[in-house]
């Protein structure tokens, strides 16, 4: 695959697993060290015996899987719930969905669960993900997985974790939201969606911070701002992260470093960071 913190966007190697559009898992080196907190439940109605039925396989599934999210099982039954009201047992059984599918935290959703919903139901699915807090469950997790392979054993600062998890349960990305639910059994995001994500990456990351750390190099406060500012308005930086994410690319960290720190860096650190990476003589 291409650059090593997208694992944690392309459900490789278990590291978001998905019961049928219900986030169950960040594998190790994606993890959050966002808390948990109880999530509002998603509807009023009263549920007939056989929604209930599928809620609760669902919900049994998610927790099935939810070691490395801080999952609870209000959480649980919250989002078992949205996915189940929202897109309905009949559409769900259409589409081949089955119960024992629901129950097993390694399934993924068919193609075809995706496609036959409406703009309108999947805007409506992200809205009551969202109303469960599906942000702070999964939002940090992806976040710090591409912060990390950038630098490794790097942690999201609070103001990032905070920025992370309320664009992810902001209006903006509902579409996003649902699609990361939906379309879990495809090893990669779309095109869209992944241009979404590197643009909410570019905004809430502190880049200037997770550069320094990479390339061991403590940055001046001139620095820091110069580079997150090119990060945060580089068209050009986004699409690289964009393709990477989405698996179009086999670009290294290396390559999205370039550009921000050859624009901001002092003469003396570019001359540091070049001793850095110089190849070593055999």
């Amino acid at each position: 695959m291409g650059w090593g913190p997208l694992d944690c966007i392309a459900m490789r190697r278990g590291t978001v697993v998905v019961v049928f559009g219900l986030i169950t898992a960040i594998a190790a080196g994606c993890g959050s060290s966002v808390k948990p907190r109880s999530a509002p439940t998603t509807t009023t109605t009263v549920e007939s015996a056989e929604t209930r039925q599928w809620v609760a396989a669902a919900s049994q599934g998610l927790m099935g899987g939810s070691d490395q999210l801080p999952m609870t099982p209000s959480d649980a039954t919250c989002m078992a719930r949205a996915i189940v009201e929202t897109i309905t047992v009949a559409k769900l059984k259409a589409a081949g969905v089955t119960l024992a599918d629901l129950r097993d935290p390694n399934s993924n959703p068919p193609a075809s669960l995706s496609r036959s919903l409406p703009l309108a139901t999947k805007l409506a699915l992200g809205r009551t993900l969202q109303a469960c807090g599906i942000g702070r469950l999964v939002g940090p997790a992806l976040a710090s997985g591409i912060a990390d392979a950038t630098a490794k054993g790097f942690k999201l600062a609070p103001p990032s974790v905070t920025c992370v998890s309320d664009a992810f349960d902001s209006s903006t990305y509902r579409l996003l939201d649902a699609d990361l639910v939906l379309d879990s059994g495809s090893n990669h995001p779309s095109a869209a969606d992944s241009a979404e994500l590197a643009n909410l990456f570019t905004g809430c990351l502190d880049w200037s911070a997770i550069y320094s750390t990479a390339v061991k190099i403590p940055f001046a406060a001139t620095e820091s701002a110069c580079i997150n500012r090119v990060v945060r308005n580089d068209p050009a930086f986004k699409s690289r992260l964009a393709a990477a994410i989405a698996g179009q690319t086999s670009s290294g960290s290396a390559a999205l470093l370039g550009a921000p720190l050859l624009t901001c860096l002092t003469p003396e650190h570019l001359a540091q960071l070049g001793k850095s990476t110089r190849p070593r003589s055999a």
